[in-house]
């Protein structure tokens, strides 16, 4: 029996959110580094690192999933989609990090996976196991 491909659009998001989930713990490591050197050490670093931490759990495991065809997959994204979306402006006010300048961008990109994965969705329950 031929194996059905993911459809475009949830293929998509499911990819951006895995780079987005690499990207997150790519900068815990980089931090983590750079706080046991100690040439960076910050109060707030800590708080920087449980958050890309909580960005990969949110991120990339859910698109795991999406691409290994599970349903509880799809539903994991679209909630960590929508927690991330209200999450993050709140942690870079409440923490003040230098990443604020960036927080729209990021909120549209939050967006635009919630849309792709939303618009897929039928196709996607389809062949979801």
């Amino acid at each position: 029996m031929e194996k059905i491909s993911l459809p475009t659009k949830t293929k998509i998001a499911a990819w951006w959110m895995m780079i987005m989930g690499i990207m997150g713990i790519g900068y815990v490591f980089l931090f983590t580094i750079l706080m046991i050197t100690g040439s960076f050490y910050h109060s707030r670093i800590i708080h920087l690192v449980r958050f890309f931490l909580y960005f990969f759990v949110l991120l990339f495991l859910p698109s795991l999933f999406i691409l290994k065809r599970k349903k509880i997959g799809w539903w994991f994204a679209i909630f960590s989609l929508i927690f991330s979306f209200f999450g993050f402006p709140y942690t870079m006010i409440v923490f003040g990090f230098v990443l604020a300048s960036i927080s729209p961008i990021i909120i549209i990109v939050f967006i635009i996976l919630l849309i792709l994965l939303l618009l897929d969705r039928k196709n996607f329950w389809k062949i979801a196991s």
